[in-house]
């Protein structure tokens, strides 16, 4: 955004002044009284909402800007920007009887009514005018860092390193980085904590599958067991009392066998529930 005119209308020392800015740096010079400070105070009047003393009030901005040279209690400020799409827009704040606020394009004539009643609404149209990417309410913008007073900027660096972080945090937006710090900060933890789930399943994971390796060879330990006591009742048909021990031993490995198979579907259903 540049400033390319300046018009003040029956405000304070200024009857009626017209100031063209050209291109790079202006500067303004003259004596004491002349009406220099009143220039960017009629700017951050206009493009900020702000006076000195920071107050906003209809009544303050009548008594603060009122007319030196006449007993009117109205004036206007006007000062045409040119937008960073290359279009001129000019701000007309008028204070008095017949207060008024507005954004008029130029180009289209097309005018765009601000109000100190809706001032969230007013602040994001001049922004977007400005071409101000910042979470200050405009004033701020305009009494702590544009219009500020030398003694109100050396009164910053006087403040703890904690308060001087804070104060250009605000003012350069950084605050918004920080956040996103701190978002990126938290995902970051979850991923972490994410991986570490997975990893504890894949171990658990690995463990059942050893596991379930381990019950399969001993089933087939048992069931050779069994086929070798199959052949040993078959040769010891007419030894009642061993063929009962045997028997006895047949249904113990088979009990033994069920309980395995029992745990081998265990852990087969735990790897499922794991897979899934």
């Amino acid at each position: 955004m540049k400033i390319k005119k300046i018009l003040l209308n029956n405000v304070k020392s200024h009857l009626k002044t017209q100031i063209y800015l050209g291109e790079g740096m202006s500067f303004i010079k003259g004596n004491n009284g002349s009406g220099k400070s009143t220039i960017l105070e009629a700017i951050g009047f206009a493009l900020f909402d702000a006076i000195p003393g920071g107050k906003t009030k209809g009544s303050s901005y009548v008594k603060y800007f009122k007319s030196d040279l006449t007993e009117e209690d109205e004036g206007n400020v006007e000062v045409t920007v040119e937008a960073e799409d290359g279009n001129l827009y000019t701000i007309v704040r008028k204070f008095g009887r017949y207060a008024d606020w507005y954004i008029q394009d130029d180009v289209s004539g097309e005018t765009f009514l601000l109000s100190s009643s809706n001032k969230k609404n007013s602040y994001s149209n001049l922004k977007k005018v400005l071409s101000l990417k910042t979470n200050l309410e405009l004033p701020k913008v305009f009494l702590d860092i544009i219009g500020a007073n030398q003694g109100d900027l050396n009164s910053i660096f006087l403040k703890t390193p904690k308060e001087r972080s804070e104060i250009f945090n605000r003012i350069f937006g950084v605050e918004e980085y920080g956040m996103v710090d701190e978002r990126v900060r938290v995902l970051a933890n979850n991923i972490k904590s994410k991986r570490m789930l997975f990893a504890n399943s894949i171990e658990m994971l690995k463990k059942n599958i050893q596991d379930m390796g381990d019950v399969k060879t001993e089933i087939l330990v048992l069931k050779k067991e069994i086929e070798l006591s199959i052949q040993n009742i078959d040769s010891k048909k007419r030894r009642k009392e061993e063929l009962s021990k045997d028997v006895q031993k047949l249904e113990d490995m088979v009990e033994r066998i069920r309980t395995m198979e029992k745990k081998q579907m265990k852990c087969e259903a735990e790897l499922d529930k794991i897979k899934t």
